[in-house]
Protein backbone atom coordinates (compact mmCIF):
# COMPACT_ATOMS: atom_id res chain seq x y z
CA UNK A 1 0.00 0.00 0.00
CA UNK A 2 1.30 3.45 -0.93
CA UNK A 3 -1.39 5.41 0.92
CA UNK A 4 -2.51 5.49 4.52
CA UNK A 5 -5.53 3.13 4.87
CA UNK A 6 -7.45 5.84 6.70
CA UNK A 7 -7.11 8.15 3.67
CA UNK A 8 -8.33 5.39 1.35
CA UNK A 9 -11.32 4.73 3.60
CA UNK A 10 -12.23 8.43 3.78
CA UNK A 11 -12.11 8.90 0.00
CA UNK A 12 -14.05 5.69 -0.63
CA UNK A 13 -16.69 6.76 1.88
CA UNK A 14 -16.95 10.23 0.35
CA UNK A 15 -17.37 8.97 -3.24
CA UNK A 16 -19.94 6.39 -2.16
CA UNK A 17 -22.03 9.02 -0.39
CA UNK A 18 -21.70 11.37 -3.34
CA UNK A 19 -23.06 8.66 -5.63
CA UNK A 20 -25.99 8.07 -3.28
CA UNK A 21 -26.81 11.78 -3.31
CA UNK A 22 -26.69 11.64 -7.11
CA UNK A 23 -29.27 8.84 -7.12
CA UNK A 24 -31.58 10.87 -4.90
CA UNK A 25 -31.30 13.85 -7.22
CA UNK A 26 -31.58 11.91 -10.50
CA UNK A 27 -34.55 9.66 -9.74
CA UNK A 28 -37.06 11.57 -7.65
CA UNK A 29 -40.13 9.52 -8.57
CA UNK A 30 -38.50 6.19 -7.71
CA UNK A 31 -36.93 7.44 -4.51
CA UNK A 32 -38.96 10.28 -2.98
CA UNK A 33 -37.04 13.05 -1.26
CA UNK A 34 -39.41 13.54 1.65
CA UNK A 35 -37.44 14.10 4.89
CA UNK A 36 -37.87 10.64 6.38
CA UNK A 37 -37.14 8.82 3.13
CA UNK A 38 -34.13 11.01 2.50
CA UNK A 39 -32.68 10.07 5.88
CA UNK A 40 -33.24 6.35 5.19
CA UNK A 41 -31.58 6.50 1.77
CA UNK A 42 -28.59 8.48 3.01
CA UNK A 43 -28.08 6.14 5.96
CA UNK A 44 -28.21 3.07 3.69
CA UNK A 45 -25.76 4.80 1.36
CA UNK A 46 -23.47 5.41 4.34
CA UNK A 47 -23.55 1.70 5.23
CA UNK A 48 -22.86 0.63 1.64
CA UNK A 49 -20.03 3.15 1.30
CA UNK A 50 -18.48 2.09 4.58
CA UNK A 51 -18.56 -1.61 3.66
CA UNK A 52 -16.94 -0.93 0.28
CA UNK A 53 -14.37 1.52 1.63
CA UNK A 54 -13.26 -0.76 4.50
CA UNK A 55 -13.02 -3.97 2.49
CA UNK A 56 -9.99 -3.18 0.30
CA UNK A 57 -7.63 -1.70 2.94
CA UNK A 58 -8.49 -4.59 5.25
CA UNK A 59 -7.73 -7.21 2.60
CA UNK A 60 -4.52 -5.45 1.51
CA UNK A 61 -3.35 -5.60 5.13
CA UNK A 62 -4.15 -9.36 5.07
CA UNK A 63 -7.22 -9.00 7.26
CA UNK A 64 -9.21 -11.43 5.14
CA UNK A 65 -12.16 -11.50 7.48
CA UNK A 66 -13.18 -8.24 5.80
CA UNK A 67 -14.62 -10.34 2.98
CA UNK A 68 -17.36 -11.32 5.40
CA UNK A 69 -18.50 -7.68 5.46
CA UNK A 70 -19.12 -7.76 1.70
CA UNK A 71 -21.24 -10.89 1.96
CA UNK A 72 -23.15 -9.53 4.96
CA UNK A 73 -23.71 -6.23 3.16
CA UNK A 74 -25.09 -7.98 0.07
CA UNK A 75 -27.48 -10.02 2.20
CA UNK A 76 -28.59 -6.90 4.07
CA UNK A 77 -29.32 -5.00 0.84
CA UNK A 78 -31.36 -7.92 -0.48
CA UNK A 79 -33.36 -7.85 2.75
CA UNK A 80 -33.91 -4.11 2.32
CA UNK A 81 -35.25 -4.81 -1.18
CA UNK A 82 -37.84 -7.17 0.31
CA UNK A 83 -38.81 -4.55 2.88
CA UNK A 84 -39.17 -1.91 0.15
CA UNK A 85 -41.35 -4.27 -1.87
CA UNK A 86 -43.60 -5.02 1.10
CA UNK A 87 -43.94 -1.32 1.89
CA UNK A 88 -44.93 -0.41 -1.67
CA UNK A 89 -47.41 -3.26 -1.83
CA UNK A 90 -49.00 -1.98 1.38
CA UNK A 91 -49.18 1.55 -0.04
CA UNK A 92 -50.78 0.19 -3.21
CA UNK A 93 -53.81 -0.92 -1.20
CA UNK A 94 -54.49 2.71 -0.26
CA UNK A 95 -54.00 4.10 -3.78
CA UNK A 96 -56.94 4.89 -6.05
CA UNK A 97 -54.81 3.65 -8.94
CA UNK A 98 -52.19 1.09 -7.79
CA UNK A 99 -48.74 0.71 -9.29
CA UNK A 100 -49.14 -2.99 -9.93
CA UNK A 101 -46.83 -5.88 -8.89
CA UNK A 102 -44.43 -5.49 -11.82
CA UNK A 103 -43.87 -1.77 -11.17
CA UNK A 104 -43.40 -2.40 -7.44
CA UNK A 105 -40.83 -5.11 -8.19
CA UNK A 106 -38.99 -2.81 -10.60
CA UNK A 107 -38.73 -0.11 -7.94
CA UNK A 108 -37.54 -2.57 -5.28
CA UNK A 109 -35.00 -4.07 -7.69
CA UNK A 110 -33.67 -0.61 -8.55
CA UNK A 111 -33.43 0.20 -4.85
CA UNK A 112 -31.19 -2.84 -4.28
CA UNK A 113 -29.09 -2.23 -7.40
CA UNK A 114 -28.32 1.34 -6.37
CA UNK A 115 -26.96 0.17 -3.02
CA UNK A 116 -24.66 -2.25 -4.84
CA UNK A 117 -23.45 0.52 -7.14
CA UNK A 118 -22.68 2.73 -4.14
CA UNK A 119 -20.72 -0.13 -2.58
CA UNK A 120 -18.84 -0.72 -5.84
CA UNK A 121 -17.96 2.98 -6.23
CA UNK A 122 -16.58 3.12 -2.67
CA UNK A 123 -14.66 -0.12 -3.20
CA UNK A 124 -13.06 1.02 -6.48
CA UNK A 125 -12.13 4.40 -5.01
CA UNK A 126 -10.64 2.85 -1.89
CA UNK A 127 -8.69 0.30 -3.95
CA UNK A 128 -7.22 2.83 -6.38
CA UNK A 129 -6.40 5.27 -3.56
CA UNK A 130 -4.59 2.53 -1.64
CA UNK A 131 -2.42 1.61 -4.64
CA UNK A 132 -1.86 4.87 -6.50
CA UNK A 133 -2.64 7.75 -4.17
CA UNK A 134 -5.62 9.95 -3.47
CA UNK A 135 -5.40 11.91 -6.74
CA UNK A 136 -5.85 8.79 -8.87
CA UNK A 137 -8.38 7.35 -6.44
CA UNK A 138 -10.55 10.47 -6.51
CA UNK A 139 -10.39 10.64 -10.31
CA UNK A 140 -11.40 7.01 -10.71
CA UNK A 141 -14.14 7.43 -8.11
CA UNK A 142 -15.67 10.41 -9.90
CA UNK A 143 -15.51 8.56 -13.22
CA UNK A 144 -17.30 5.63 -11.61
CA UNK A 145 -20.19 7.98 -10.76
CA UNK A 146 -20.34 9.16 -14.37
CA UNK A 147 -20.25 5.54 -15.56
CA UNK A 148 -23.10 4.66 -13.21
CA UNK A 149 -25.34 7.10 -15.05
CA UNK A 150 -25.04 4.93 -18.17
CA UNK A 151 -24.97 1.52 -16.47
CA UNK A 152 -28.25 2.11 -14.63
CA UNK A 153 -29.86 4.25 -17.30
CA UNK A 154 -33.47 3.15 -17.56
CA UNK A 155 -35.39 3.17 -20.82
CA UNK A 156 -38.46 5.38 -20.88
CA UNK A 157 -41.70 5.21 -22.79
CA UNK A 158 -40.76 8.16 -25.00
CA UNK A 159 -38.05 5.98 -26.57
CA UNK A 160 -40.57 3.36 -27.73
CA UNK A 161 -43.73 5.41 -28.33
CA UNK A 162 -44.93 8.82 -29.39
CA UNK A 163 -47.14 10.41 -26.74
CA UNK A 164 -49.71 12.99 -27.80
CA UNK A 165 -52.93 14.46 -26.49
CA UNK A 166 -55.94 13.75 -28.69
CA UNK A 167 -59.48 15.19 -28.59
CA UNK A 168 -62.40 13.05 -27.54
CA UNK A 169 -65.25 12.55 -29.99
CA UNK A 170 -68.83 13.14 -28.86
CA UNK A 171 -71.15 10.26 -29.77
CA UNK A 172 -74.76 9.46 -28.84
CA UNK A 173 -73.42 6.96 -26.29
CA UNK A 174 -71.06 9.50 -24.70
CA UNK A 175 -67.41 10.28 -25.34
CA UNK A 176 -65.00 8.16 -27.36
CA UNK A 177 -61.22 8.06 -27.66
CA UNK A 178 -60.09 5.23 -29.90
CA UNK A 179 -61.51 1.99 -28.44
CA UNK A 180 -62.48 3.67 -25.13
CA UNK A 181 -66.12 4.69 -24.76
CA UNK A 182 -67.12 6.81 -21.79
CA UNK A 183 -70.74 7.21 -20.81
CA UNK A 184 -71.53 10.29 -18.75
CA UNK A 185 -73.87 9.33 -15.90
CA UNK A 186 -77.16 11.17 -15.71
CA UNK A 187 -77.23 14.13 -13.37
CA UNK A 188 -73.46 14.50 -13.26
CA UNK A 189 -72.00 17.98 -13.17
CA UNK A 190 -68.85 16.86 -14.96
CA UNK A 191 -68.02 19.03 -17.94
CA UNK A 192 -67.12 16.82 -20.94
CA UNK A 193 -64.43 19.38 -21.82
CA UNK A 194 -62.59 18.34 -18.64
CA UNK A 195 -62.08 14.78 -19.89
CA UNK A 196 -58.65 14.34 -21.51
CA UNK A 197 -57.17 11.58 -23.63
CA UNK A 198 -53.63 10.50 -24.50
CA UNK A 199 -52.58 8.33 -27.42
CA UNK A 200 -49.33 6.37 -27.33
CA UNK A 201 -48.24 5.13 -30.75
CA UNK A 202 -45.45 2.56 -31.12
CA UNK A 203 -42.40 3.85 -32.97
CA UNK A 204 -41.48 0.39 -34.34
CA UNK A 205 -43.49 -2.81 -34.81
CA UNK A 206 -41.73 -4.56 -31.91
CA UNK A 207 -42.54 -1.63 -29.62
CA UNK A 208 -46.17 -2.71 -29.70
CA UNK A 209 -45.21 -5.49 -27.30
CA UNK A 210 -44.40 -2.83 -24.68
CA UNK A 211 -47.63 -0.88 -25.12
CA UNK A 212 -49.74 -4.05 -25.04
CA UNK A 213 -48.18 -5.36 -21.82
CA UNK A 214 -50.77 -5.27 -18.98
CA UNK A 215 -48.04 -4.49 -16.44
CA UNK A 216 -46.76 -1.57 -18.53
CA UNK A 217 -50.29 -0.24 -19.03
CA UNK A 218 -50.88 -0.33 -15.27
CA UNK A 219 -47.64 1.59 -14.65
CA UNK A 220 -48.65 4.22 -17.22
CA UNK A 221 -52.10 4.64 -15.71
CA UNK A 222 -50.55 5.03 -12.26
CA UNK A 223 -48.15 7.73 -13.45
CA UNK A 224 -50.95 9.60 -15.21
CA UNK A 225 -53.11 9.46 -12.08
CA UNK A 226 -50.20 10.53 -9.85
CA UNK A 227 -49.32 13.52 -12.01
CA UNK A 228 -52.83 14.82 -12.77
CA UNK A 229 -54.78 13.55 -9.76
CA UNK A 230 -58.24 12.04 -9.77
CA UNK A 231 -61.17 14.43 -9.82
CA UNK A 232 -63.51 12.17 -7.84
CA UNK A 233 -62.79 8.59 -6.76
CA UNK A 234 -66.56 7.91 -6.63
CA UNK A 235 -67.09 8.91 -10.27
CA UNK A 236 -66.06 6.00 -12.47
CA UNK A 237 -65.55 8.14 -15.55
CA UNK A 238 -63.04 10.27 -13.66
CA UNK A 239 -60.75 7.32 -13.01
CA UNK A 240 -57.96 6.93 -15.59
CA UNK A 241 -58.82 4.22 -18.10
CA UNK A 242 -56.59 2.58 -20.67
CA UNK A 243 -57.17 0.28 -23.62
CA UNK A 244 -54.86 -1.04 -26.31
CA UNK A 245 -56.04 -0.84 -29.91
CA UNK A 246 -54.73 -3.96 -31.65
CA UNK A 247 -55.69 -2.71 -35.10
CA UNK A 248 -53.49 0.40 -34.93
CA UNK A 249 -50.97 -0.61 -32.25
CA UNK A 250 -51.84 2.45 -30.17
CA UNK A 251 -52.62 2.72 -26.47
CA UNK A 252 -55.32 5.19 -25.37
CA UNK A 253 -55.59 6.59 -21.85
CA UNK A 254 -58.46 8.78 -20.65
CA UNK A 255 -58.41 10.76 -17.42
CA UNK A 256 -59.93 13.78 -15.69
CA UNK A 257 -57.28 15.97 -14.02
CA UNK A 258 -58.10 17.21 -10.54
CA UNK A 259 -56.83 20.65 -11.55
CA UNK A 260 -57.29 21.44 -15.27
CA UNK A 261 -54.75 24.25 -15.03
CA UNK A 262 -52.06 21.86 -13.82
CA UNK A 263 -52.07 18.86 -16.13
CA UNK A 264 -48.72 17.10 -16.36
CA UNK A 265 -50.01 13.71 -17.50
CA UNK A 266 -48.49 13.90 -20.98
CA UNK A 267 -45.00 14.49 -19.60
CA UNK A 268 -45.49 11.82 -16.92
CA UNK A 269 -46.42 9.25 -19.57
CA UNK A 270 -43.32 10.07 -21.61
CA UNK A 271 -41.04 9.55 -18.61
CA UNK A 272 -42.62 6.35 -17.33
CA UNK A 273 -40.06 3.58 -17.10
CA UNK A 274 -40.22 0.65 -19.50
CA UNK A 275 -40.69 -2.30 -17.16
CA UNK A 276 -38.45 -5.33 -17.39
CA UNK A 277 -41.34 -7.67 -18.13
CA UNK A 278 -42.37 -5.52 -21.12
CA UNK A 279 -38.83 -4.73 -22.27
CA UNK A 280 -37.93 -8.44 -22.27
CA UNK A 281 -40.75 -9.20 -24.69
CA UNK A 282 -39.52 -6.42 -26.96
CA UNK A 283 -35.89 -7.62 -26.84
CA UNK A 284 -36.91 -11.17 -27.71
CA UNK A 285 -38.94 -9.88 -30.67
CA UNK A 286 -35.95 -7.86 -31.91
CA UNK A 287 -33.71 -10.92 -31.68
CA UNK A 288 -36.18 -13.06 -33.60
CA UNK A 289 -36.46 -10.34 -36.24
CA UNK A 290 -32.66 -10.06 -36.52
CA UNK A 291 -32.31 -13.84 -36.90
CA UNK A 292 -35.04 -13.90 -39.52
CA UNK A 293 -33.32 -11.18 -41.55
CA UNK A 294 -29.98 -12.94 -41.28
CA UNK A 295 -31.35 -16.36 -42.19
CA UNK A 296 -30.31 -17.73 -45.59
CA UNK A 297 -32.98 -17.68 -48.28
Amino acid sequence: MTTDPVVAIIFGLAVGLLERFYFLWADVRQYPTYPHNRIIHIFLGLIASLVGALAVPAILTKNFIAGVFLVAGAQQFHQVRMIERDMLQSLDKAEIVPRGPAYVEAIAMGFEARNYMVLAAALVTSFSTSLWGWEVGLTIGLWSIVLTRYVLRAQKIESVARVERVPLEATPEGLQAGPIRLKLPEGTALDPQCVRALRLTARRPQDRLVLSSPAQIQALVYEVASSSGVLSPDLEIARPQAKYDHSTGSLYITYVPADPDFDDAEDAARHTLVLEVAGHRRRMARRRLARARGAPR
